[in-house]
């Protein structure tokens, strides 16, 4: 899967029927570029924030993702209206993935692939039973696809309801494969002030916390800064990398940028282009004059997206506490700023739960094609792919590699393609 440019093709459905496909009241229209909708951004923007979806379901997101990790003429961004009002943005791509002998052609929601997201979609929930119902037609009532792989959902989220009830109305045409739950996401609640947050903490918690602010305020002048000015991103996000890096060196590990294929180039064309709206949001802890640490972040609507975060190393830094100070510091940062919601990334973190974390749940659906030939396939595809992922991922990537005397690649394009 090359990162290929953007195709600058015409608008056309997925089928060959007319442009738009009334439902009712509702209609359909598919692009198969992100050139031919920029005049749609902020209208799909709003959607988005108006019906509490991600940024990672925002217009800028899905079209840096695929400026870098798109295959030509695979797009189908299926937007849905009502009379002219935007409820509903599905920005799909075709994936031919082969596995053995077994090839399949699995639909997929641009930019839940190669990053670590969960793809909330921006659907209007008074139409987003209509909406699941025409995409799935659409991509399986005349065999454009073998499958669809929704990537991570939160459990919670309206769209995975509504796709889920989809399939059982249609059971002539797919059925669900697997309902399989992913880690877990771990979001925090801030309130209006730092005083009602801490005391929001366990009594134990606010007391370890505020130990670790006094030893470093005794121990350095502390002062804490956001950079999100574009002319300044790219050279602060360059120093959060190395910063990043040589902490994940430490435990024989290449970190994110290293971990993921393209993730380097990836994440400094999403710190030019959401520098430039307002969205980013680099966060540096100092003492003396130093940075000591760094977090990550996005903005969309009231959240604040923690993408990664980077600190110094050594005994005397992590006797301070460094990572949960300097993300404490951020919220401090954040409920000034108005933000009522963190996103603190999937995966269970202590140090997250015991800032105020609570974790929900997460899952992916794989829904397929209700015929034999593609039962069989299915079977033996994802028989393959777990394989994959217990030997090469669970065993050799994670356990025997950060082991090994020399650095290991970053992970499989295939193992990532394959994670249905």
């Amino acid at each position: 899967m090359s990162a290929l440019p953007v195709p600058t093709l015409d608008r056309c459905p997925i089928d060959s029927s007319h442009l738009r496909l009334s439902v009712d009241e509702l209609s359909c229209e598919v692009v198969r570029s992100f050139e031919s909708i920029q005049h749609l951004r902020s209208q799909w923007d709003r959607l988005a924030k108006t019906v509490g979806s991600c940024i990672y379901c925002t217009f800028d997101w899905c079209k840096v993702w695929w400026d870098h990790y798109g295959q030509e003429d695979a797009a189908h961004i299926n937007l849905f209206y009502v009379g002219e009002e935007l409820v509903g943005v599905v920005p799909l791509y075709i994936d031919t993935v082969r596995l053995g002998r077994a090839k399949l052609r699995i639909a997929k929601i641009i930019g839940s692939d190669y990053t670590q997201a969960v793809c909330d979609l921006p659907i209007n929930s008074s139409w987003s039973k209509e909406i699941a119902t025409e995409t799935i037609d659409r991509l399986f009532s005349r065999g454009s696809c073998d499958a669809f792989a929704t990537g991570p959902i939160s459990a919670s989220s309206g769209t995975l309801l509504a796709l889920k009830d989809a399939v059982k109305e249609r059971s002539d045409l797919v059925y669900i494969a697997r309902d399989r739950a992913e880690a877990s996401q771990t979001i925090i609640s801030l309130p209006d002030s730092l005083d009602a947050y801490i005391a929001s903490l366990s009594k134990n918690q606010r007391s370890n916390l505020r130990k670790e602010w006094r030893k470093l305020d005794k121990t350095y002048e502390i002062q804490t800064n956001v950079i999100s000015d574009p002319s300044e991103a790219s050279a602060e996000f360059e120093k959060f990398v190395h910063m990043h890096e040589k902490q994940w060196r430490t435990k024989g590990k290449l970190g994110h940028f290293g971990d993921w294929p393209n993730a380097l180039q990836f994440n400094r064309s999403l710190v030019a282009a959401l520098s430039e709206i307002g969205r980013l949001c680099l966060f540096q802890l100092k003492a003396d004059g130093r940075v000591i640490a760094r977090q990550y972040s996005l903005l969309f609507g009231d959240t604040c997206h923690c993408r990664f975060a980077a600190r110094n190393t050594g005994s005397s830094w992590e006797s301070l506490g460094l990572g949960r100070v300097s993300l404490s510091k951020l919220f401090e940062r954040m409920i000034d700023e108005g933000v009522s919601r963190v996103d603190a990334g999937t995966g269970r973190y202590e140090y997250k739960l015991r800032l105020g974390g609570k974790e929900q749940g997460v899952r992916s659906l794989l829904i397929v094609a209700n015929r034999q030939d593609v039962k069989k396939k299915v079977r033996a595809f994802c028989t393959m792919a777990d394989l994959l992922h217990r030997f090469y991922y669970r065993l050799w990537y994670c356990r025997i590699a950060p082991r090994m005397p020399f650095r290991s690649r970053s992970l499989w394009k295939l193992w990532i393609r394959s994670r249905v």
